[in-house]
């Protein structure tokens, strides 16, 4: 061949390569572009699908709301099913609401009216899963049912304490979910759809209308029904064939798919094919012309030279240079001469430099190659696995990838063997002997100093600090290693983990100069590695975010603490990934644990209702410790104290890796949620966070809804207490009206005579009694009421009390029986209170005693109180009542059958007073007709200076007689006059009466009577105005006059007011009559 064959042949031989790699190039173009729609078509099916899940959350999220109405509870069906047209009329898309009971009846119905007669539900299938799941259930599209309307039936459970009450159901437009895809925006030639599990379209856009209801083409529904994501190239309704991708949703065994025509993904590769051939075309014809000029230019003179260039090329000197009258052909050919001799000298510098290219070039690629790969992916540990791979054998024959985790251990990702053979070795090694981070192993020291460590060659006493673990060492005998070179991976000064290279095998020795490359490789990684984990970060705290804003609106709102439970247990489990979830309560007292809500893999043993001890378990140790617990398995982890039962339970269940938080409320522990996956399954920090806003927003829930309870219950008991009140106000009065009444019919015998007396007597007594225990309640709750503190002998007082209701023991024939020492000390209180303590005790002991039965009043000295029991034979208390004992309004039993009467305030008001003395009372009770005894402590005195109980009232028959005492009594009420004229009367007293101030200044002046009884509250001038005018008549004028206030205002501060107005006795109305000839023959003989 000719010279200018020869460049013609040159040239096409340059342009070639050039034409296959730009068709190379070309094809990976093509196909990174086909392989970023389809990425782009995947992350906008998972968005469809998110956007259907939420809309489908929403409606099942209010039913749930819809379903918690006490509306529901109470039974009241039409104000419900206002309550629900409400609700539809702000839920979009819903076209009815319904209710049915426990065993699937149609109660309710918001397309018919209240009270009409309902058919059988329609979709019977879905409300038996409701029923049989107590779980919220989206059905499959229904055509019939409602008239001329398909539609979607969305179901909720209506459960109150765990029992099932029924289901809420309502029914979705297909419009809606259709609605849904339409604000994705597609593209024109995009189609996307949802169908359901039967594989008919239930929603489809474009042409939602035409296409909603038909059936699913049979080669999609084959592809997805085993399947619950994936792409592939289906054929569609319209017979367009297309690239199709779907995801199946979560509440529902719907698929959400999304397509785009396949002449669409195929055009990028068709374009790059045109767009290679019409270059290489081009490029070759130019190149062709372009040898032929050159070609005629460069070929005479070069002809000449030829031979003596083939004997050079032969590496022999030329005989004699070329003849040519060329100068620079005659140069040619001396320089030729001379480059023959020097030929064997640049062929030695020749060899060396083409060596150092070629490592150059080979760092080159790899560096590239390695950059690739890292960002490639978000998956870190994928990546770093195909990395390892890559490292051998160019850099090395083992090559171990090790990361630092959340909790500071070293973990190792990544193994790989040059020899195949001893891949799988390198994997156990990787699985088995992970570096001890405290240790001085090469990985630890490079990770705690931040740079590389270097063997060039491998001792003995150097494998053992590699190798410490007999096993590890022999591993490491049989891998031959040799050398080692340590590269900490390093971003934002933050140590990451470690690059370990070994030459095991292969003679390699690393050497100082190897250090750079494997610098730069771990630099990439460490790039790649915080790439992936501030995207990862990114995502989670947005998802957090979103969902703990959802959440946070829900809580906000739920009142039902199982609801609540539930749903904190599956909105963490679902954002965290996770295989379970339970959620306990956890009583405060003993801090036992109950499992009220489970999510995820059901755990057999620890279904709702299971208790677990306290201090038991992870969760045990998280309440007992009052912070969040994680362990990566809970079977060896030496914190965790678990009952053989237990450790049984646990073994048999894979989910090992446990995260558990405790549920603080004013510094008590009141639940503890437990998260549960796979053993070694570690737990992040902003896991945790994340887990413990949860549960911090799931306390508060709780705690509303305790709340709400409380409220709910103390205006229940307030509404009994007040029907209590008005049958024991008026229970008595009738009793004294009716016999009133027969009194003035004037046609009773002596002896029914008396017995009317004595029940008017004993009616009135107890009338006041209940007027003294409100009065008590209300200082109490306004904090107004005050003891005076002394020395008092409890003996004193409780034979005192004993004297007051021993005629009521007697006539029930009730046995009382006292035990008091008389050297158990004087206590420190308030004589009057205490003995109302004891009276209140006894009496409620006589009361619940049965005829035949003991009443047993002990005294006794128990340093530092003087202790007061009072026992019964009678009917006990019941354990569930014991703790409520002493709360205010409270009985233990408020039915309208109740067998005895009271208001439920005595004993409420022996706590009071017994607190007030800085003592305490107990009740104890081993059950109904086991008898009750109550226990009241009170502190010593400090001084053996005792106080004698009040003595009791005198009869009148043993009074002083008041004759010759003149006595003006003013009060506006005749009724109240008339009583005390009679009463005073009747022991000979001269009374006087006036009904007004006036009245009674001039009575004064014409009686001058010796002692002055007075109301205080008056029309006009009242009492205080009625004194201070008397005081002001002067001592002629009989303005000395001793003054007694007789008054229906009987709190302390009423008495302190009259007192200091100048009265010298306050008596509260009502008043026994001997006690009132008592105080004025006092007042009188002062």
């Amino acid at each position: 061949m000719t010279l200018r064959s020869h460049l013609i042949t040159l040239v096409l031989v340059a342009v070639l390569p050039l034409l296959v790699f730009s068709a190379i190039v070309l094809a990976l173009a093509a196909d990174s572009e086909r392989d970023a729609t389809e990425r782009g078509l995947r992350a906008t099916g998972r968005a469809v699908g998110t956007a259907v899940d939420h809309t489908l959350d929403k409606a099942i999220g209010a039913l749930e709301m819809l379903a918690s109405s006490e509306l529901l509870d109470a039974g009241d069906l039409p104000a419900f099913r206002a309550a629900a047209v409400r609700a539809l009329e702000g839920q979009p898309g819903w076209l009815s609401v319904s209710v049915v009971d426990a065993e699937g009846g149609q109660r309710l119905n918001t397309l018919q009216p209240t009270g009409t007669e309902l058919p059988p539900p329609a979709d019977a299938t879905t409300i038996a899963t409701v029923l049989a799941r107590r779980m919220p259930v989206v059905s499959d599209l229904i055509s019939g049912g409602l008239p001329g309307r398909a539609h979607v039936v969305v179901a909720v459970p209506v459960l109150r304490e765990g029992s099932l009450r029924g289901a809420l159901l309502t029914a979705l437009d297909p419009a809606t979910l259709a609605h849904v895809l339409d604000a994705q925006q597609l593209p024109g030639e995009w189609a996307a759809g949802i169908v359901d599990g039967r594989g008919v379209i239930v929603a489809r856009t474009p042409e939602s209308s035409r296409y909603t209801g038909q059936p699913a083409r049979p080669e999609y529904v084959a592809f997805t029904e085993r399947r619950d994501g994936g792409a592939a190239r289906l054929p569609g309704l319209d017979g367009l064939r297309r690239h199709t991708v779907f995801s199946r949703l979560q509440h529902a065994r719907w698929t959400v798919y999304l397509a785009l025509p396949a002449t669409t993904m195929d055009a990028v590769l068709q374009r790059s094919l045109w767009a290679l051939i019409g270059g290489g075309i081009f490029f070759l014809a130019a190149g062709l012309v372009l040898a032929v000029f050159v070609g005629r230019r460069v070929t005479a003179p070069i002809v000449s030279l030829s031979s003596a260039a083939a004997r050079l090329g032969a590496g022999q000197l030329p005989e004699a240079p070329p003849v040519s009258g060329v100068d620079e052909v005659a140069a040619l050919a001396g320089a030729l001469t001379d480059a023959a001799r020097r030929r064997r000298e640049i062929e030695a510098e020749r060899e060396i430099f083409l060596a150092r290219v070629e490592a150059a070039r080979e760092r080159a690629a790899l560096l590239a190659e390695a950059s690739r790969l890292l960002a490639s992916s978000l998956d870190y540990e994928a990546t770093l696995e195909r990395l390892a791979r890559l490292l051998v054998p160019a850099l090395a024959d083992l090559c171990v990838v090790d990361l630092v985790g959340d909790d500071g251990e070293i973990r190792r990702v990544a193994a790989a063997h040059a020899d195949p053979a001893k891949d799988e070795a390198a994997r156990e090694l990787a699985r088995r002997f992970s570096p001890d981070r405290r240790g001085h192993h090469p990985v630890a020291r490079a990770l705690r100093s931040g740079r590389p460590e270097l063997a060039s060659e491998i001792s003995a006493e150097t494998l053992e600090t590699i190798a410490p673990d007999p096993a590890h060492r022999e591993l490491a005998h049989a891998m031959a290693y040799a050398s080692y070179l340590v590269v900490p991976i390093t971003a934002r000064e933050r140590t990451l983990g470690a690059i370990s290279l070994v030459s095991a095998g292969s003679g390699r020795r690393y050497m100082a100069e190897d250090v750079p490359l494997a610098e730069d490789i771990a630099r990439r990684a460490a790039v790649a590695i915080d790439n992936a984990r501030l995207y990862h970060q990114s995502e989670a705290r947005l998802r957090a975010a979103e969902a703990a804003a959802e959440i946070g609106g829900f809580l906000n709102q739920a009142l039902d603490p199982d609801v609540v439970s539930r749903r904190i247990a599956e909105s963490v489990r679902a954002l965290l990934g996770l295989g379970t979830s339970l959620f306990y309560r956890v009583n405060p007292s003993t801090l036992e644990m109950t499992v009220v809500a489970t999510s995820g893999t059901p755990i057999p043993g620890l279904e709702p209702g299971a208790t677990l001890p306290a201090g038991s378990a992870t969760v045990g140790l998280a309440v007992r410790e009052r912070r969040p617990v994680t362990t990566l398995d809970l079977l060896s982890d030496p914190r965790i104290a678990l009952t053989a039962e237990q450790r049984t339970l646990f073994e048999a269940v894979p989910f090992r890796s446990v995260l558990a938080v405790p549920l603080l409320s004013h510094e008590r522990v009141i639940g503890v949620l437990a998260l549960g996956d796979r053993k070694g399954r570690s737990f992040r920090q902003e896991e945790v966070l994340l887990a413990q806003g949860f549960a911090e927003q799931a306390a508060l829930a709780l705690e509303n809804a305790r709340l709400y309870a409380e409220a709910r219950d103390a205006n229940r008991a307030k509404d009994e207490f007040l029907a209590t009140l008005s049958h024991e106000l008026r229970t008595p009065l009738t009793a004294m009206l009716g016999w009133v009444r027969m009194l003035q019919s004037a046609n009773l015998d002596v002896a029914t005579r008396e017995r009317a007396l004595q029940v008017i007597d004993r009616n009135t007594k107890l009338q006041a009694q209940l007027i003294d225990d409100l009065l008590d309640v209300s200082r109490i709750v306004t904090g107004k009421l005050s003891l005076e503190l002394k020395a008092v002998d409890v003996g004193a007082v409780v034979e005192a009390a004993l004297d007051a209701v021993t005629l009521g023991a007697h006539a029930k024939s009730v046995m009382l029986e006292r035990r008091i020492d008389p050297a158990a000390g004087p206590a420190w209180g308030d004589a009057h209170r205490l003995q109302q303590v004891v009276w209140n005790l006894l009496s409620n002991a006589i009361k619940f005693t049965p005829s035949g039965g003991r009443v047993t009043v002990t005294v006794e000295r128990e340093d530092p109180h003087v202790v007061v029991r009072v026992a019964d034979t009678g009917h006990g208390i019941a354990p569930e009542f014991l703790p409520y004992i002493f709360d205010r309004f409270r009985q233990a039993d408020s039915t309208t059958t109740r067998a005895h009467g009271g208001l439920g305030l005595g004993l409420a008001i022996v706590h009071h007073f017994v607190t007030l003395h800085r003592g305490t009372v107990t009740a104890a009770s081993d059950g109904a007709d086991r008898g009750a005894t109550f226990t009241v402590r009170i502190p010593l005195a400090p001084l053996r200076v005792t106080e004698r109980a009040m003595p009791g009232v005198l009869s009148l028959d043993r009074l002083p007689p008041l004759a010759g005492i003149r006595v003006l009594v003013v009060d506006d009420d005749p009724d109240a006059r008339d009583l005390v004229t009679a009463v005073l009367g009747q022991s000979g007293a001269e009374v006087v009466t006036a009904a007004s101030t006036q009245e009674a200044l001039d009575a004064l002046a014409r009686a001058r009577p010796h002692v002055l009884v007075s109301d205080l509250s008056m029309p006009g001038d009242d009492g205080y105005a009625l004194l201070e005018r008397v005081r002001a008549l002067g001592l002629d004028r009989g303005g000395h006059v001793a003054a007694v206030a007789l008054t229906a205002f009987a709190r302390a501060e009423d008495r302190a007011r009259a007192l200091a107005a100048g009265y010298a006795v306050h008596i509260p109305k009502p008043v026994e009559p001997a006690a009132l000839v008592e105080v004025v023959a006092r007042v009188a003989a002062r």
